[in-house]
């Protein structure tokens, strides 16, 4: 599965909250129907700070009810921003809607805490283009 992302992005972390937007792109392969692996990378753009760039390794669990395909997902990665590295870890859910068999759209909610020494949040709603590469 090869999935585009736009994503609307609002982090918590200063004294004010920024707002922003980016976009992610996604490719996993399927263990089993339900157990799949991926990895992803992509771009976050705040209003008040710097782009924040990222490849995270993630597992996902897919629930295939009739066209719909709800999802959790958990990832793990490496992100830089202001020439600063750190560890990224990120816990998401959402759903796909199947067109077609090949071709879904779908929705996404993101989070993901820092782990540094400040209490940072950010989170993402996005909008998903999905294409199954196989049945």
């Amino acid at each position: 599965m090869l999935a585009l992302e736009a994503q609307a992005a609002l982090y918590s972390g200063g004294a004010v909250p920024s707002v922003g937007g980016g976009g992610e792109l996604q490719l996993r392969t399927g263990l089993t129907d339900m157990i799949w692996v991926g990895l992803g990378g992509g771009l976050t753009a705040l209003h008040e700070g710097p782009f924040r760039a990222f490849a995270l390794g993630e597992l996902a669990l897919l629930f295939d009810v009739f066209r719909t395909v709800p999802f959790v997902e958990l990832g793990a990665g490496a992100e830089t921003y202001d020439g600063h590295s750190s560890v990224l870890l990120r816990v998401g859910a959402g759903a796909d809607y199947l067109v077609s068999s090949s071709i879904g759209l779908g929705l996404s909610l993101r989070y993901q805490p820092a782990l540094g020494d400040e209490v940072e949040h950010l989170f993402t709603l996005g909008l998903r283009l999905v294409w199954r590469l196989s049945d």
